[in-house]
């Protein structure tokens, strides 16, 4: 099942939050993890998808567990397709 664009929007939102809330510029956070800035400004932009080591690496970063970053609030538009299944 594909990926909503909404949940990677939001996922992207909460890693931006998380950066914001360390007080990181997109180049730090993406130098500590081994990315590229323009990589992970597509993450925050919900226009890539993110990998389970990229995840991983970041939740190292940010001292949280992963499931904390993928913690974010389904789309009712999600939702209601799911239902309709």
């Amino acid at each position: 099942m594909p990926i909503d664009a909404a949940d990677l929007q939001k996922l992207g939102e909460r890693l931006r939050a998380l950066r914001h809330a360390a007080g990181e510029t997109q180049e730090q956070t993406a130098n500590s993890v081994g990315l590229t800035r323009t990589y992970l400004t597509e993450i925050e932009a919900g226009r890539k998808n993110i990998t389970l080591s990229t995840l991983y690496a970041l939740a190292n970063h940010f001292k949280i567990e992963a499931a904390e970053i993928l913690r974010v609030e389904k789309s009712r538009t999600t939702r209601q397709s799911r239902k309709s299944c």
